[in-house]
This record gives structure tokens, C-alpha cells and sequence, in this order.
């Protein structure tokens, strides 16, 4: 009498014909606590820029805050096509936060001295559309990389489920302090 294969690889895929580098096994659990570890991060950077007077000025430095916490979380977590999505959807909201950055650094004077004394920098059309631009690049890099966590746990999963419910209720947050 033969026992069960419990094994998880199959005999097309061997220990020996996997390549070591491609294969990285994660605990569901330890992939569920990344993901709110990541998610309070983004949280609190999110809720903390908001209460900041400047945060339009400062949105890009935040951003690169943000989005230094999706790399780590993208290079512990996350490979092949799952890590390339998250780290194309980073570049994106990369790209956005130096099209803002560019677009604050072009105001003149004037306009500094305006912001100073109390002129919102929104009031300038520019500004708003990039600060916008970055807050919507910035909220999909943010889902993109908990989406591709949520697909290694599988998203019937109960970790999977318990991460899907911390992304929505990241992204009302986010939204209503961007």
C-alpha cells in the first residue's frame, strides 16, 4: 500500500527543477502581518502629511516616504511578475511625485512669498493637477503592491480576506486625506 503524497511540489515540479532564486515560500500569516504593518505605515504617513500645513509643498517627500515603504515590503514579500507589477506601479507614482516636485520648483518668488502669507498653493491650476495626478498614481502604487500580497495568499483565504477589508478601508482614508 502506497502512502498519500503530501508533498506539496507536483513530479513535473521537483525541488531539484525549481530554481532556488525564482521560489520564495512565505507563511500566509507572515504575508497578512506585512500587509497591516504596511498599511499602518502608509496610514499614519498619510494622516500625519495631512495635518501638516504644507502638505501640498511636501506632498512629494511624503510620497517618497510612501513609496520607500512599498519597495521594502515589494523586495521581502513579493517576486517575478508579482514584484515587477508592484514596481512598475511605484515608478508611476514616482515619475508623479517629480512632475509635482518640477511644477512647485518652477513657481516664482511671488508666489512663494503669496504661499507664506497665507495663498493656498491648490489656488494655482498646475499645482492642483499635479498634487491630484500624484494622489491618484500614489493610492493605485498603494492597492497594486497589497493586491499582489493578497494574490500570494490567495484571496479566498482568510488572510487574504482580512487583507482585501484593510485595503478598502485604507483607501476611504486615503481619499478623504489626500
Amino acid at each position: 500500500m502506497s502512502q498519500p503524497n503530501t508533498n506539496s511540489t507536483t513530479e513535473k515540479e521537483s525541488p531539484s527543477s525549481a530554481s532556488s532564486s525564482n521560489v520564495r515560500t512565505v507563511a500566509n500569516a507572515e504575508v497578512e502581518m506585512g500587509c497591516i504593518n504596511l498599511i499602518s505605515q502608509l496610514e499614519m504617513q498619510i494622516s500625519s502629511a495631512k495635518s501638516r500645513s504644507d502638505h501640498v509643498e511636501q506632498a512629494g517627500e511624503n510620497t517618497d516616504k510612501l513609496l520607500s515603504a512599498l519597495l521594502e515590503f515589494s523586495d521581502e514579500f513579493l517576486v517575478d511578475e508579482s514584484h515587477q507589477r508592484a514596481m512598475d506601479a511605484v515608478e508611476k507614482a514616482s515619475y508623479a511625485s517629480l512632475a509635482h516636485k518640477e511644477v512647485l520648483n518652477t513657481r516664482s518668488w511671488g508666489f512663494a512669498i503669496r504661499n507664506l502669507l497665507g495663498k493656498a498653493a491648490m489656488s494655482d491650476e498646475s499645482i492642483k493637477e499635479t498634487y491630484l495626478l500624484l494622489g491618484d498614481a500614489l493610492l493605485e502604487s498603494c492597492v497594486s503592491v497589497l493586491r499582489e500580497a493578497v494574490a500570494i495568499v490567495g484571496s479566498e483565504s482568510d488572510a487574504g480576506n482580512t487583507v482585501e477589508q484593510s485595503i478598502a478601508i485604507f483607501v476611504e482614508e486615503f481619499k478623504a486625506n489626500w
